[in-house]
């Protein structure tokens, strides 16, 4: 949801500018058949299937192997990544992708996670801003 966050697990740094610009392209899109809930006293979301929801995401084109395994390790044990089809909002295109879907379902807390309180209190820490 936030590239400040990609960009930083990707480059380790906040905004690798043009050269994020130049390989990859983010485009936002809706993953249906899930839902986004913080996990129990963390900062972050998990994703797990739910059927008649839906969570907004960023579709990212581009990502290498290098990129990828990166993201891996930044997700942890506690996410599998997934193969998923998302409707990219601005196209109404469906994609095949990859997602990461938290693995344990009853740590997750009830309602959607709170990305604009993530961003305005916890996005410097997490972005290595």
């Amino acid at each position: 949801m936030a590239p400040e966050v990609l960009f930083s697990v990707i480059y380790g740094r906040k905004n690798p500018g043009k050269v994020f610009e130049d390989l990859h392209t983010v485009n936002p899109a809706i993953l249906e058949g899930h839902i986004r809930r913080r996990v129990s006293a963390a900062d972050y979301p998990g994703v797990v299937a739910q059927e008649g929801e839906s969570v907004r995401g960023m579709y990212v084109t581009g990502l290498t192997d290098a990129n990828i395994e990166k993201l891996d390790i930044f997700e942890g044990a506690e996410y599998i990544r997934q193969k998923v089809t998302v409707r990219v909002i601005e196209t109404g295109e469906e994609k095949e992708t990859e997602t990461y879907i938290y693995l344990h379902p009853d740590h997750l807390e009830q309602g959607e996670w709170d990305f604009e309180h993530f961003k305005k209190e916890k996005l410097a820490f997490w972005s290595r801003a």
